[in-house]
């Protein structure tokens, strides 16, 4: 058995953004990662297993199962409809995506700070530069 060494995943602004976004894509998603898709899937509509396993790109047996779990801990609902069982989410589930998209938000402004800064740090240097030539 062959085990293959990937460097970690670090700054996504530094020189070699195009290997680590495909090393991203490899990734497999976390649990909590996958709860977090599942509810925030689920937000808009009540929806079947089978579209939320198509939105996800997910397996409908181990959606099946993360489904379980967050039914007992009381974030999403079944609801028979017309002899379809659809997921949605209680109250509980709706102060969780709240909470959800607040941090994704978070984390977009923060990775867009960091980009301007380092994009002011850049036109810095190249000036500074520009003048000791001068």
């Amino acid at each position: 058995m062959v085990l293959i060494k990937y460097p970690k995943f670090t700054n996504p602004l530094s020189k070699n953004v195009a290997l680590q976004i495909e090393m991203f894509r490899n990734m497999r998603r976390s649990k909590l990662r996958c709860y977090e898709d599942i509810i925030c899937v689920i937000y808009n509509k009540e929806k079947t297993v089978d579209e939320i396993a198509f939105n996800l790109n997910m397996d409908c047996l181990a959606l099946q199962t993360k489904l379980e779990f967050l039914l007992e801990n009381n974030l999403v609902e079944k609801i028979n409809d017309n002899r379809v069982m659809l997921f949605g989410l209680t109250k509980r589930g709706f102060a969780i995506f709240k909470t959800i998209s607040i941090s994704r938000k978070l984390a977009k402004f923060q990775t867009n700070i960091q980009n301007i800064d380092n994009t002011l740090r850049t036109i810095h240097i190249s000036s500074e530069n520009g003048f000791k030539e001068r």
